[in-house]
């Protein structure tokens, strides 16, 4: 219950006394995707050196939901995944998995495989039906640096990965929204 209301004093008090903050409700939710604070950063910063392409994660809710949204992406509920949820992704081996099988899947695998190093990550996360799902915008604009915490709009590429199997399991370009 402090998480859910956020009580964030009454919730660090009961972690130290050994609350297990891992304990995951039937949606597959622990408590510290509950008590983020409406004034907790609006992303958290995976990597960002400046010079090489910036990985962070979307962690406004609202912005998540808006961004879903526009992109047709059905879901329950938003999460936002932790750095480590983010950091075990190997994305060319979970777009190499991608089982899409219609006209156009190999072409958007090769697409996004050519250019992967060179872009920048913004993930968010998302549950359908207690499961869940890790969404990926590529921008691949030349700023080392987000310009704000929300995806970016000439994203060129995006997909919806599974955490559980490494899976991008649809690979979206530019037009096919």
């Amino acid at each position: 219950m402090a998480a859910i209301n956020r009580f964030t004093e009454l919730f660090d008090l009961l972690v130290a006394q050994g609350a297990d903050a891992t304990l995951k409700d039937e949606q597959g939710s622990t408590p510290l995707d509950y008590v983020r604070s409406p004034h907790a950063p609006p992303m958290v910063t995976v990597s960002m050196d400046g010079k090489s392409p910036y990985s962070v994660i979307i962690a406004k809710p609202d912005i998540v939901r808006r961004s879903l949204r526009y992109q047709r992406i059905a879901f329950d509920r938003v999460w936002i995944p932790q750095r480590q949820d983010i950091e075990t992704l190997d994305l060319q081996a979970a777009i190499e998995k991608n089982p899409q099988a219609d006209e156009h899947a190999s072409y958007r695998r090769e697409y996004v495989l050519d250019d992967l190093e060179e872009a920048n990550r913004e993930y968010a996360g998302f549950i359908v039906k207690g499961k869940k799902y890790i969404f990926c915008s590529l921008d691949y604009s030349s700023n080392r640096q987000p310009l704000d915490a929300q995806f970016s709009l000439d994203s060129r590429a995006s997909m919806v990965i599974d955490p559980a199997n490494g899976t991008a399991l649809r690979i979206y370009l530019i037009g096919d929204y």
